[in-house]
């Protein structure tokens, strides 16, 4: 194996590992193929499951919580991993097949993919620290706690790190930069781990107080128990991030203390930074899986676009002269069903006169 350490090409105001001087390795060969087949499938998921999920929300007045707008906010930043920094990713390891080096491709993706990643954390946090005043100021929660609010802390959340980002710099800065943020998950991690231990003893402590209640009423305790499954909702969003997130932090600490071989650094970090970016695919499964009303309503938008389908493919035979499919009684409403047989009887007729 070639002893080698990895070298750097700077780039813009990057500073770039640069893999094109062992690319005959059959490790990286191997390396950089399963690589572009696992981003290539998770980037559809991504893109397909989070338009959904943004599609479902925007459609079902019922969705339209706090909570919901969050996990909005967290599957719009999932929907631009799957359509800008995976495709770039994928780009990349097809240039180390290649022996090539794309300098703004290479400045693209890790500027793109430190900001999703960083935002990714920060809506975790802010979802968190929404679900605890939820259980911790029930009462004070509608007044604190509103849509324009939220919208502001993000938009301002986007601003700060999109100019961190753009402020990225050689050398040194780089590092500390890389370090700070490495510091900044741990301690997220850390709180989320608080938060969530202190909600989860407040939760239990209202449902026990609610059920001793003899004149608790019915809608007491269905509100409750759906803010208790929306805390449990949470704390899965927030273990799929920890799990998907832990390797990278591992790898880049360790790449700080110690000098890795071209090899080595490639494949861990290549196959790290993928299952950071699995967490977007992973994020949708949850909210259908935890939820039913998210899942009832992503069910009924893939539902009514395969009838708005079906529709077209009828009514585009009956007005071409090929043979129609048959159409179910429930796949078309009754005003589309007597379109298309008006449209065909039309035909017919006018098929017999030229007879």
């Amino acid at each position: 194996m070639n002893e080698s350490v990895v070298n750097t090409e700077v780039c813009r105001l990057f500073v770039i590992p640069s893999y094109t001087t062992n690319t005959t390795n059959e490790l990286f060969t191997v390396t950089a193929i399963v690589n572009c087949v696992l981003n290539s499938a998770i980037a559809l998921s991504a893109l397909l499951t989070n338009i959904a999920i943004l599609l479902a929300f925007g459609r079902e007045p019922n969705l339209r919580s706090n909570a919901n707008f969050l996990l909005a906010w967290l599957a719009l930043t999932d929907v631009l991993v799957g359509a800008v920094v995976q495709p770039l990713n994928i780009v990349l390891h097809i240039a180390v097949l290649q022996g090539k080096y794309f300098c703004d491709v290479t400045a693209a993706f890790d500027a793109t993919k430190f900001l999703t990643s960083m935002m990714s954390v920060v809506t975790a946090l802010l979802i968190s620290v929404d679900r605890c005043l939820t259980v911790s100021l029930p009462f004070k929660y509608a007044i604190l706690v509103t849509t324009k609010r939220i919208t502001i802390v993000l938009i301002s959340c986007w601003g700060f790190w999109t100019v961190i980002v753009a402020s990225w710099t050689l050398g040194v800065a780089g590092a500390i930069l890389q370090l700070s943020c490495i510091v900044l998950l741990i301690l997220t991690f850390v709180i989320l781990a608080g938060i969530y231990t202190k909600m989860a003893q407040l939760a239990q402590r209202h449902r026990n107080q609610i059920a001793s209640q003899s004149r608790a009423t019915q809608s007491k305790m269905i509100t409750e128990t759906k803010q208790h499954k929306a805390i449990k909702t949470a704390m899965y969003v927030i273990g799929a991030m920890v799990v998907c997130y832990l390797p990278i932090m591992v790898v880049v600490i360790i790449d700080m203390l110690v000098v890795m071989q071209e090899e080595v650094r490639y494949v861990t970090v290549s196959l790290a930074e993928t299952l950071v970016f699995l967490n977007s695919s992973l994020n949708p499964a949850i909210y259908c899986l935890r939820s039913q009303e998210v899942r009832q309503a992503v069910l009924r938008l893939v539902i009514k676009k395969g009838r708005g389908q079906s529709f077209r493919s009828n009514y585009a035979s009956a007005t071409t002269g090929y043979p129609l499919q048959p159409i179910r009684s429930g796949d078309i409403s009754p005003s589309q069903q007597k379109s298309v047989e008006s449209t065909t009887g039309k035909q017919q007729h006018q098929q017999q006169e030229a007879g």
